[in-house]
């Protein structure tokens, strides 16, 4: 888990008492109304470290992207 946050700073990671990994993002001002729009989520889970690590990734690349279709 201490890989994942060092990481991935803007998010804050748990394993609730089921076994499931869950992130969620920490920013302020976390996404944009297009990006929400665009089906980003503030919330992702997994089934493991290395699933949340991948959905976490999708999830900044789909921010990404959003973000730049609208500069």
């Amino acid at each position: 888990m201490r890989r994942l946050e060092a990481e991935f700073p803007g998010w804050r990671l748990w394993i609730s008492d089921t076994g499931r990994w869950w992130a969620f993002r920490t920013e302020a001002c976390a996404l944009t109304i297009e990006q929400l729009r665009a089906g980003c989520r503030l919330i992702v889970q997994a089934d493991t470290s290395d699933a949340l690590y991948s959905a976490i990734r999708a999830e900044i690349e789909a921010e990404r992207r959003v973000a730049s279709q609208a500069s």
